[in-house]
C-alpha cells in the first residue's frame, strides 16, 4: 500500500466521520483550522529543516558519522542515523546506505537541533569524487512561485521571510522533487506554488536553483453550508459556521464522499465538509469535498 493510498484512506475516514456529525457540527473545534502537526513529508520532495552542513567523514560509528566542515577553520560535528535517514545519492539510480558509507566521503547532512545529544540526519547526501567544497553554500529559499517565464527558463519567487521578489533561472540540472513527481520542468509548475529551492549564486550574479521541491501541504478542514458551485471555474463557494464564506477550487484529483459523487451533483444549501489546503495566497484547492442533504427543519 502506498503512502499516497494510506493518506487519502485516512482522509475519507475524516470525511466520513465529520458527515456522520454534521447535524451537530456547529461547536465543532475543527472549523477552519489547521490540523496541529504537519504530515510527513513525501518520499522525493525537498525535506523542511536547515540546509546541509557538509565535510568529509572523519569517524563512523555503529549509527553515528563525525564530518570536518569543508571550512578550515570548522569544528567537526557528529550526527546520528536512524531507521527514518534517507540517503541520497550523486548520481540518479544509485542507491546508498549507511553500511557503504566509508571514511573520507564527502557529505551534507540535514539535522535539525536536538534538546540532547547529537542530531538526527533526516538526509545525508553523498557528494561526488570531484565535488569542489567552494560550491557548498547555504543557500536555501522559500516561498510562493509569482510568475514563470518558460521562455527564458526563470521564475520568481515572492520569499516568505524578506518578502521580496527574487528571480530564479533553471537548466537542465535542476532537479524538481514533488509528490508523486507531478512536477518535473518548468512547464509543470504554477503560479502560487509553495517550493523549497536551493540554489547557487553565479559569477554573473544570478541565481541558478539546483533543486526545486514542493512540499506537502497542510490540510485544515472546513464545515458548512454550499453557497454556489460553478462547473464552468470549477469552484464550490462555503458558507462556514463561523460565518466566512470561502471559495474552494476543485480539481480532477479531488475526492468526493457522501451523496454528491462530482461537483455537477453538488447543489446549494447542501451541507458539507471540505479538507483543502491554502497556497499562501489566499486561494484554496479542495481534496475532499464531503456532502448531505440538509434535514427538513420540523415544524412546531
Amino acid at each position: 500500500m502506498t503512502k499516497k493510498t494510506i493518506i487519502l484512506i485516512a482522509l475519507t475516514a475524516l470525511v466520513s466521520g465529520l458527515l456522520y456529525a454534521l447535524p451537530t457540527f456547529a461547536a465543532s473545534p475543527f472549523q477552519g483550522e489547521q490540523p496541529p502537526a504537519a504530515a510527513a513529508p513525501e518520499k522525493g520532495a525537498l525535506p523542511e529543516g536547515k540546509a546541509p552542513r557538509g565535510g568529509e567523514i572523519i569517524a563512523l560509528g555503529s549509527d553515528s558519522l563525525t564530518v570536518q566542515p569543508f571550512a578550515e577553520d570548522g569544528e567537526p560535528f557528529t550526527v546520528r542515523v536512524d531507521e527514518n535517514t534517507r540517503y541520497r545519492a550523486p548520481k540518479e539510480g544509485e542507491v546508498i546506505t549507511f553500511e557503504s558509507l566509508q571514511v573520507g566521503d564527502k557529505v551534507g547532512a540535514i539535522a535539525p537541533p536536538a534538546e540532547e545529544g547529537d542530531p538526527i540526519a533526516k538526509v545525508v547526501i553523498l557528494l561526488p569524487d570531484d565535488f569542489d567544497p567552494e560550491t557548498f553554500q547555504r543557500h536555501i529559499a522559500r516561498g510562493e512561485v509569482w510568475n514563470i517565464d518558460t521562455a527564458n527558463g526563470t521564475f520568481t519567487l515572492q520569499a516568505r521571510r524578506s518578502n521580496e521578489q527574487v528571480t530564479f533561472s533553471v537548466d537542465e540540472n535542476t532537479r524538481f522533487r514533488s509528490r508523486g513527481d507531478t512536477v518535473q520542468s518548468l512547464d509543470d509548475l504554477a503560479v502560487h506554488t509553495q517550493v523549497i529551492i536551493r540554489f547557487q549564486r553565479q559569477d554573473d550574479g544570478t541565481l541558478l536553483a539546483t533543486e526545486i521541491g514542493i512540499p506537502r501541504p497542510r490540510l485544515s478542514r472546513h464545515l458548512g453550508t454550499v453557497a454556489s458551485v460553478d462547473n464552468g471555474s470549477l469552484t464550490l463557494t462555503l458558507d462556514r459556521r463561523d460565518g466566512q464564506t470561502v471559495t474552494f477550487q476543485v480539481r480532477e484529483e479531488t475526492r468526493f464522499k457522501g451523496e454528491a459523487a462530482s461537483l455537477d451533483e453538488v447543489q446549494p444549501g447542501m451541507q458539507a465538509v471540505v479538507a483543502a489546503f491554502e497556497d499562501g495566497s489566499g486561494h484554496w484547492t479542495a481534496v475532499l469535498i464531503g456532502t448531505r442533504t440538509a434535514p427538513a427543519k420540523e415544524t412546531p
